[in-house]
């Protein structure tokens, strides 16, 4: 009886074992990097390229990025960047010793921008993004 006692006792903590030390996930992880580059004016919209083409665009822009963790779904946010026509510019920010960095431009008549997203994480890169895009229909 007490053979049988100690098998099942054991063959009760080999199944649970696993609930108490869960099999490591792979350490493989999948990004999904978002990227909004909008004018810098109040009368902004998501409906704003169906405008006349007569309206002027802003002359600022601000380009805006995020990053999520798919796995872990961690985000997180890079740096805003205010870009004029014809501007380029670079800027980084950390968080929890994750680094986002963004390097975006925005052509002279403000419709073709092109950005490079980075996350880092101990000076390795996890994922990499690059991007050129048409901000309006050309004429």
């Amino acid at each position: 009886m007490k053979t049988l006692l100690a098998a099942v006792a054991i063959s009760s903590l080999a199944t649970t074992m696993p609930l108490l030390h869960p099999t490591p996930v792979a350490a493989g992880h999948a990004y999904s990097v978002s990227v909004n580059i909008h004018p810098n004016d109040s009368t902004y919209n998501p409906y704003q390229l169906l405008a006349p083409k007569n309206r002027r665009p802003a002359a600022e822009h601000v380009c805006e990025v995020s990053i999520t963790d798919l796995v872990s779904a961690a985000t997180f946010s890079g740096p805003k960047l205010l870009l004029v026509p014809a501007d380029r510019q670079t800027k980084e920010s950390v968080s929890g010793g994750y680094v986002v960095a963004v390097t975006a431009s925005l052509s002279r008549d403000s419709r073709h921008a092109t950005w490079d997203v980075t996350l880092r994480k101990d000076g390795k890169v996890l994922t990499r993004q690059t991007s050129d895009t048409q901000l309006q229909p050309r004429d």
